[in-house]
């Protein structure tokens, strides 16, 4: 068994991943926050957890704000007895990463890009290579990234996520409310609340088809992409996806795996 741990700019993700099969056993979120302490961290997780931390062998982290590292180095440690592997410069990910400076790559992207590539490796066994793979990952902030059928990791767009637009607008505009995000069932509003929700869900989905249809055009010479649509606001925008896109919530744990068991 080993513990993955994907750390964004809101969350801590755990997973406690069946090294022998893949299998998820647990997962668990906790809100990130300044004042928690790492012993109210490693409290949680562990209640939340239960049995699945028993027989630990190995640790891997996703961290977007290294800021955090020392104290998620911590909280690991705390949990496994391990050391954790930090996803980063000189780690194998299986992907030749077609980027100018890869310090500045985000941990989550690879990982996305591992687990998608895998993925897409294991669905087209019977071609003999993979199909290229676009991965979109909604959260705060949405990524599209683009991995050739080679293992290559074309480049990345960074958008404002479904859920930032709304607070963006909620903040700066003196007379628009706080709302919570749902399905909109007309493309147009007749109240503030939906004009809102529709602004936001429909013009992140049409964005991310735009994404979607040239990234296609432009990158894999003429070969058909898998798509596959992750992250917290996944199933609220991916329904809404022109096209077939696969939704993937474990994505980032799934490529976590694989870059530990690539550099155990």
């Amino acid at each position: 068994m080993i513990l993955v741990l994907d750390a964004d700019n809101r969350y801590f993700n755990f997973a406690a991943i069946n090294e022998s099969n893949g299998n998820i056993v647990k997962k668990v979120s906790v809100s990130s926050s300044a004042d928690r302490s790492v012993d109210e961290y490693v409290f949680l997780v562990n209640a939340m957890m239960g049995g699945a931390l028993a027989d630990l062998k190995g640790a891997v982290v996703s961290s977007v704000n290294p800021r955090e590292n020392h104290t998620i180095k911590k909280i690991m440690t705390s949990l496994t007895g391990i050391t954790p592997s930090f996803v980063g410069q000189g780690m194998k990910t299986g992907l030749n990463l077609k980027v100018d400076h890869h310090e500045q790559l985000g941990s989550d992207i690879v990982c996305c890009a591992v687990g998608a590539f895998a993925r897409a490796r294991r669905e087209s066994a019977d071609r003999g290579s993979s199909l290229p793979v676009i991965v979109v990952d909604i959260k705060y902030a949405t990524t599209v990234s683009a991995v050739s059928s080679l293992g290559e990791l074309c480049g990345v767009a960074i958008i404002p996520g479904v859920s930032l637009s709304v607070d963006a607008l909620s903040r700066y505009s003196g007379s628009l409310p706080d709302i919570s995000l749902k399905a909109p069932k007309l493309i147009l509003g007749r109240n503030t609340y939906d004009s809102m929700n529709c602004g936001a869900v429909l013009s992140h989905a049409y964005a991310v088809d735009g994404f979607i249809e040239n990234i296609s055009a432009n990158y894999f010479e003429g070969e058909k992409p898998v798509v596959f649509v992750t992250g917290e606001s996944a199933s609220l925008v991916a329904p809404l996806l022109r096209g077939n896109v696969k939704t993937v919530s474990n994505l980032c744990f799934e490529g976590l795996a694989k870059i530990y068991d690539l550099n155990k």
